[in-house]
């Protein structure tokens, strides 16, 4: 099996009331926030509307925040649009929240969401939007009503957020019932006793991540016995202990060089190219990271990849207690590796609140257009002297 493919039709087990909420609140509203504690199945819910409502609106999919202000401009300004990225396009504009331009004036992001035909924009892990991002959010719906933003927020940011909507629009998941989280596992791996996808319900609480994560370990272990040995090393009280182990499970199903890929790259964007997997793990990577791919711990979505769950990269990067310093020399070295392809926009884009690093790294950079765009970008966040810097 593959670790936590995305779900559909009978797969996705426990939900119906979810899903239906889901629908409706998308039709009744400009947005809509998904939101519940991390591992519950947010993703999975979000993935289950996208394929149900491409069939009837224009539908596009952001896997995550951090590329929010770098995607929009394919769905509203698509002829501004050139190696993936927007050159010119700003979000407000002149009068608009960015302050006096210091390029030609040009159609902004807002204009184009106005002319918007009737189209559906979901957003993983939305806790990393910017202040800016969501204004334009609520500026563009408020403007349209013909678009609708639908967020996936994990509980523990949810009130950090401090999103202006109501109850109304808001589907909040809790945990599946035990008969549910049973399912899930059978569905996985059928060979598994009845007294075995019991322990693993118990120890699960109701997360689906959970329950899928133990079941994928287990079936890379060699008998039933290996399997009970590890699931008794778990504590059902005590879902930290549970999760770390885990993850440590996990990560003991890839081998030597696959793990130290792994590990790497939960130190890069969490949105990874071809070309950033090469900048942080070397050319001859192929083979391990073909392992991770195939086993579903790095997961391909057309022509990025992401490690499989926020949990386990936070996991990884914990572990790794990386310093301040060896964070810069790693994204030094990754730089040079890739300073002049357009990939290391994605680099800057990291280290944004880290002045010493950006600057270094912008000094190192060779691709034009990643030092314009990232340039224009954080002008329209009022980063005025990081922007006149990339310049």
């Amino acid at each position: 099996m593959k670790i936590l493919e995305t779900q559909y039709g009978g797969d996705f087990v426990g939900r119906k009331y979810d899903i239906e909420e889901g629908k409706k609140k998308i039709r009744d509203h400009g947005v809509v926030v998904l939101t519940g504690n991390r591992g519950i199945g947010k993703t999975n819910l979000m993935r289950v509307l996208e394929e149900f409502f491409k069939y009837e609106r224009e539908c596009h999919y952001i896997e995550s925040g951090f590329l929010f202000s770098t995607e929009i401009s394919r769905y509203f300004l698509p002829e501004k649009v050139s190696t993936g990225f927007s050159h010119s396009a700003k979000l407000f504009g002149v009068g608009g929240g960015a302050g006096r331009s210091w390029i030609p004036r040009e159609e902004t992001i807002l204009e184009g969401m106005e002319k918007s035909e009737e189209m559906i924009v979901f957003v993983e892990n939305a806790h990393e939007l910017r202040k800016e991002d969501m204004e334009i959010i609520f500026a563009g719906t408020g403007r349209n009503n013909k678009l609708t933003f639908v967020l996936e927020i994990a509980r523990p940011y949810y009130d950090d957020a401090n999103l202006r909507i109501s109850p109304e629009q808001v589907v909040e998941l809790g945990k599946l019932a035990d008969n549910d989280i049973g399912k899930i596992v059978d569905n996985e791996c059928l060979e598994f006793s009845g007294e075995f996808v019991g322990r693993i319900v118990s120890l699960s609480n109701g997360y689906p991540y959970i329950a899928r994560s133990l079941a994928y370990i287990c079936e890379k272990k060699d008998a039933e016995a290996e399997m009970l040995d590890f699931l008794n090393t778990l504590k059902d009280v005590d879902m930290e202990h549970t999760l770390n182990s885990i993850h440590k499970g996990v990560l003991a199903t890839l081998d030597k060089e696959a793990k130290e890929n792994i590990k790497k790259l939960a130190i890069a964007p969490p949105v990874l190219t071809l070309s950033l997997i090469e900048a942080f793990c070397g050319e001859d990577a192929d083979t391990p990271l073909g392992e991770a791919i195939n086993r579903g711990i790095l997961k391909e979505e057309e022509s990025t990849y992401r490690i499989y769950h926020p949990l386990f990269r936070d996991y990884l990067q914990k572990m790794q207690r990386i310093s301040q310093k060896n964070k810069r020399n790693i994204y030094l070295e990754a730089m040079e590796n890739i300073k002049t392809e357009f990939d290391s926009v994605y680099l800057l884009l990291e280290v944004l609140g880290e002045n010493d690093i950006f600057n270094e790294l912008v000094e190192i950079a060779e691709n034009y257009y990643a030092l314009n765009s990232i340039g224009e970008q954080i002008y329209v966040w009022g980063k005025i002297n990081e922007a006149a810097f990339a310049w």
